[in-house]
C-alpha cells in the first residue's frame, strides 16, 4: 500500500491530541472545539487533496496548511494560559512541528 506520508504525520498529529484537548476543555470549552476542528480539518483536507489534480490539490494542501497554523497556535495559547502540562505539551510539539513543515513544503515547493 503506497501511503502519504503528509496524511501519515497528520494522523500521529490526531492521534496524539486527546489528552491536551481533554485538558484545555476543563478550562475552556470553545478552546478545545476549535483544536478539534483545526485538526479535523488538517487531516481530512490532505486526505481529500491527495486524489485531486490541479487546483483543486493544491487548495486542499492550503486549507491544511491554514489548519495546521491554527492549531499550533492554539496550542501555543493553551500552553501559555496553563491550560495544559508540559508532558502533555512536550507529546504533541513534534507531531505539529513535523506536520506544519510538511504542510507548507505541500503549498510552497522547492523549485
Amino acid at each position: 500500500m503506497n501511503r502519504f506520508e503528509a496524511l501519515e504525520v497528520a494522523m500521529q498529529l490526531v492521534e496524539a491530541m486527546p489528552k491536551v484537548i481533554e485538558q484545555v476543555a476543563r478550562h475552556d470549552k470553545n478552546m478545545a472545539t476549535q483544536m478539534k476542528d483545526a485538526l479535523g480539518s488538517i487531516a481530512a483536507n490532505l486526505g481529500e487533496g491527495s486524489l485531486r489534480r490541479g487546483k483543486d490539490r493544491g487548495y486542499h494542501y492550503s486549507v491544511a496548511a491554514g489548519s495546521a497554523e491554527e492549531l499550533a497556535v492554539w496550542v501555543r495559547i493553551a500552553r501559555a494560559w496553563r491550560h495544559v502540562d508540559e508532558q502533555s505539551y512536550a507529546g504533541v510539539a513534534e507531531f505539529l512541528d513535523r506536520t506544519n513543515a510538511i504542510c507548507y513544503r505541500l503549498v510552497n515547493p522547492r523549485p
